[in-house]
């Protein structure tokens, strides 16, 4: 017999059968003994010790998971942080959109400046002006939202330091070590968000989120040498819905989208002459990263001549109608509703079907301007998100698809 075998058997499944059987046999015992109350009262009583052993374990995995939920469902009645400092230390990594929500944080103005710990060394981000913006790591892969709206001139930039801030807002990521310990307990959770105001010696808790970590014995009952075996999936369900680091950090601060500027924003100017350095450019990439300037600047920066050659070309869509009718419209026009005329015209001239609702375009525009969308990536904000609210916006969208 393979030893592996052997030992599985030793130490899983003879202790189990042993279980069961201890139940099973004590079980009869009782049922031959009915007429003997009394007795078969006592073979009960000593058939239930490993279900009792079993309960032992079980409750108090229940009673933590219940304490853990309780005090994150607390923590989103602390009071919100406004006017927070412009500066922010980051203590782990991990639960945000991807590898750039730190970036993120500085590129939309949330922060002038974010605190990190990059293989052990201090790590300073900062939204500077730089010739890579434009660049990305990956191939084929786009520069994010907000480098796009800054006309890809500017960008989060990093620079090593010699040592992070004690005071200031402090973000806490997982099991990242903080003193005191956390609303939880001293062993912070693994999936967990803490945000706190450190000045000196005085600390302010202001927003927490978490999922409760919790090892119950698995069910039906397996029993091993070391003890029950556990359910292997520890990690319970959400207690309060999460929406990524950018959503939690602002909510918790009253942050506005519509109210943030990030430090060394180009002027208008500058982003027009780089959009018609991109538009004009020979490489079919530089033509798409225009598109993506051009939804995102609009009128703030480009004239309808501007943006005429990339709306006929491919650089944003190949057919602006396909689009119409849906809440992606809104990300991938954007700033172009600023020039409705030019929008339809191109719209039907590009359609090849000749009764694309076209003309529903400055509607959908109108309602893109006003309505409530859940984004959280690209806004930093949760409103929106109800599967009530989705349903509202998506009656309103089918009107728009329809032929005029």
């Amino acid at each position: 017999m393979n030893l592996l075998y052997l030992i599985v058997i030793l130490t899983m499944w003879l202790p189990t059968a042993l279980f069961y059987c201890w139940i099973a046999g004590f079980a009869w015992q009782a049922l031959r003994a009915r007429e003997n109350k009394q007795r078969a009262a006592v073979f009960v009583a000593i058939g239930m010790v490993p279900v009792l052993l079993y309960a032992v374990h079980y409750l108090p995995a229940y009673v933590g998971h219940q304490r853990m939920a309780a005090v994150i469902k607390d923590a989103q009645k602390l009071p919100r942080l406004a006017n927070p400092p412009r500066t922010l230390v980051v203590h782990g990594n991990g639960g945000g959109n991807g590898d750039k929500w730190e970036e993120f944080l500085v590129e939309m103005g949330a922060f002038d400046e974010v605190y990190l710990t990059q293989v052990n060394k201090p790590i300073r981000l900062t939204n500077e002006r730089s010739p890579k913006c434009g660049d990305t790591p990956r191939r084929f892969a786009d520069p994010d939202i907000y480098t796009i709206r800054a006309g890809l001139l500017t960008c989060a930039a990093r620079t090593s330091v010699a040592r992070i801030p004690d005071d200031g807002l402090h973000l806490y990521i997982g099991p990242s070590p903080r003193s005191p310990p956390g609303p939880v307990g001293s062993e912070p959770l693994p999936i967990s968000r803490e945000l706190r105001l450190i000045t000196g010696d005085s600390q302010q808790i202001i927003g927490y989120w978490g999922i409760p970590n919790v090892h119950y014995p698995a069910f039906p009952p397996i029993l091993t040498l070391g003890g029950f075996y556990p359910y292997l999936q520890p990690l319970q369900p959400n207690v309060v819905r999460d929406y990524g680091v950018l959503a939690f950090v602002m909510e918790r601060l009253e942050l506005r989208p519509e109210d943030l500027k990030p430090k060394n924003l180009p002027n208008p100017e500058e982003i027009r002459a780089e959009f018609i350095r991109l538009r004009d450019s020979s490489d079919p990439r530089q033509h798409r990263l225009a598109g993506k300037i051009a939804a995102a600047a609009g009128a703030s920066a480009l004239t309808r001549e501007d943006i005429e050659p990339v709306l006929a070309s491919d650089a944003i869509t190949r057919d602006l109608a396909s689009d119409i009718g849906s809440e992606g419209f809104c990300r991938l026009i954007d700033r172009l509703c600023d020039f409705p005329e030019s929008l339809i015209a191109i719209c039907k001239r590009k359609t090849a079907n000749p009764k694309a609702p076209c003309d529903h375009m400055p509607q959908q525009c109108d309602w893109c301007k006003t309505a409530t969308l859940c984004e959280p990536h690209a806004a930093g904000k949760i409103a929106g998100c109800t599967p009530a609210e989705a349903a509202a916006r998506n009656a309103i969208l089918a009107k728009f698809r329809l032929f005029p």
